[in-house]
């Protein structure tokens, strides 16, 4: 009765648990003490908390730290590719943002968190691209 008043499946589970909705005991076994109950509460939240560390927070943790290393190792005449898509060299760079030229004479001021990633070194250039499509 009391599960029916919850929407979220997540938030039924857990009053389960808290409430001690276990299978039910034999005759012969005693009841579970509440020293019991306590340390299976601590270690099923620290089993959630683990989980959602493993899953949500460390992979957080290590694009973050790959992204202060590319901006770190970041230098003028680097190329560089915007969260939107946008490709440029890298003319300047401050605290705050980089400046990047997309073609001759036009320069795109950028915050520094939609630098997204350094191109390939090995990769094709646009203009190898189009120099192939028109030999064939």
């Amino acid at each position: 009765m009391l599960i029916r008043n919850f929407k979220n499946g997540f938030w039924a589970i857990i009053l389960l648990f808290l409430q001690g909705c276990v299978a039910p005991q034999a005759a012969s076994q005693p009841p579970v003490s509440p020293n019991d109950f306590i340390i299976r509460s601590v270690l099923f939240f620290l089993v959630i908390f683990g989980v959602y560390w493993a899953l949500i927070l460390r992979p957080m943790q290590l694009k973050q730290a790959e992204k202060e290393k590319l901006f770190s190792e970041l230098k003028k005449g680097d190329e560089v590719v915007t969260s939107g898509g946008i490709l440029g060299k890298v003319v300047a760079i401050t605290k705050d943002e980089i400046t990047i030229e997309i073609s001759a004479n036009c320069r795109v001021r950028v915050q520094c968190e939609h630098v997204h990633t350094l191109p390939a070194k090995d990769s094709t250039s646009a203009k190898e691209i189009a120099d192939k499509t028109k030999k064939s």
